[in-house]
């Protein structure tokens, strides 16, 4: 580890940066939760070094995931796989989706977002939260579109990878969106340092000394929020060696999710004096934007350059923005247009509506794709000439790799 201080006005704040062998990637996780279950004898050791090194570098999960166990894919490795042409066919059509989300989504949202966050002295007050939540919808098109193809192309082969997205902007909680958000991720840090961090003999100590200070039901609730803190420090971490990171990836989202638990009866007593049902469409849609209002807090210091930019945007936010302001920054978006004139913005129009419709059917717990195999024929083509035709006009649009291919 090798710290450093840069001078911020008056203050000294220390950058920390980390040496990872390996990088603290996919490919490395994997490996560790293998080595795990081995010696837990969760799982019997591979025997066969080639059968072990397939699933080590499974090529289409190496770069972007998804963190693979191997007791969930190591049988299917293996075994045989004959042509299968339903597989096939929901494979590919999970592929078209997924170029959908990268090429005609994802790209062209960076040019908007890279455009209105260079540009503070249009795009401030309300607009710094808008090319937030257009840095949040690129970054997830961008991720959950990797998957697609990477889960796509893998079935075609007949092996099933574990799911690393579902609709994680429906969340009614942070707790939920995260549960939703990078799963394979989030299972991995609860499974290898959660869980064993409340096994570990100093943690049940200190569970013991909390009962005895605070009662049992009180006592016990400490050593679980340690724990969790360790969780989201590595959460933090392993989106980069910065405070941004720490701050914004990991303890942001710790306190909250602990102030939640902590406060929940207050919040439970609010609600009853406000005749507050939980089944209540009105409320349940309150939580969902209040849970992506918090995610997007910690989006801006993901996006922003170092920790004092992530805290002089949030600042700018709250600036004042006048009507010309905002006539002047809603008309500066016209880069959406691009170079083709309205065509681009038919075709960005038309991607988000495909993405909403997959992320509708993912949110009610229905397969798009296999909804889509029993209309009709005609039904059918018409959809997958649409995609293609979006596929194809978004093809060299501001080109760029995936963003997680460097984790």
């Amino acid at each position: 580890m090798f710290i450093k201080a840069t001078r911020h006005g008056n203050y000294l704040i220390p950058d920390v940066n980390f040496l990872a062998p390996l990088a603290i990637s996919f490919y490395t996780l994997q490996i560790v939760s293998y080595l795990c279950d081995c010696y837990w004898g969760l799982i019997e050791p591979e025997k066969n070094p080639f059968r072990l090194m397939l699933f080590t570098i499974y090529f289409p999960q190496m770069v972007c995931g998804p963190i693979s166990r191997y007791s969930e894919i190591g049988g299917q490795l293996f075994a045989a796989h004959p042509f299968d042409y339903e597989k096939t066919v929901h494979g590919l059509r999970r592929v078209g989706l997924g170029l959908i989300k990268k090429l005609a989504v994802s790209n062209r949202l960076a040019i908007i977002v890279n455009h209105m966050w260079e540009h503070t002295e249009v795009y401030n007050g309300m607009f710094v939260w808008l090319a937030m939540a257009g840095f949040a919808l690129q970054l997830y098109t961008d991720f959950s579109g990797c998957m697609d193809i990477v889960l796509g192309y893998s079935e075609c082969m007949g092996i099933q990878l574990p799911e690393n997205f579902k609709a994680p902007f429906f969340s009614r909680t942070v707790r939920e969106f995260w549960q939703r958000w990078h799963i394979t991720l989030g299972a991995w840090l609860r499974d290898y340092i959660m869980n064993p961090l409340l096994k570990s003999k100093w943690l049940v100590l200190v569970g013991e000394k909390s009962i005895a200070c605070f009662g049992k039901k009180k006592g016990r609730k400490i050593p679980v929020y340690l724990a969790m803190f360790f969780l989201w420090t590595a959460m933090g971490l392993w989106h980069g060696d910065s405070w941004k990171y720490a701050i914004g990836e990991g303890w942001w989202f710790w306190l909250v999710i602990v102030s939640g638990q902590i406060f929940s009866k207050v919040l439970k007593k609010i609600k009853t004096a406000l005749h507050v049902r939980d089944d209540s469409r009105l409320f349940q849609v309150v939580q969902v934007a209040r849970t992506d209002a918090i995610y997007l807090v910690g989006m801006v210091f993901f996006r922003a350059a170092s920790l004092r930019d992530g805290f002089e945007r949030i600042l700018l936010s709250f600036s004042g923005t006048s009507k010309t302001d905002l006539l002047r920054g809603l008309f500066g978006i016209k880069v959406i247009v691009g170079n083709r004139g309205w065509l681009d913005l038919i075709i960005f129009l038309l991607a988000i509506c495909m993405l909403l419709i997959s992320e509708a059917f993912t949110c009610c717990g229905k397969d798009l794709f296999s909804v889509l195999g029993k209309k009709h024929f005609a039904v059918r083509w018409c959809v997958y000439t649409a995609a293609l035709l979006v596929i194809l006009v978004s093809y060299g649009v501001n080109g760029q790799q995936f963003a997680y291919a460097r984790f």
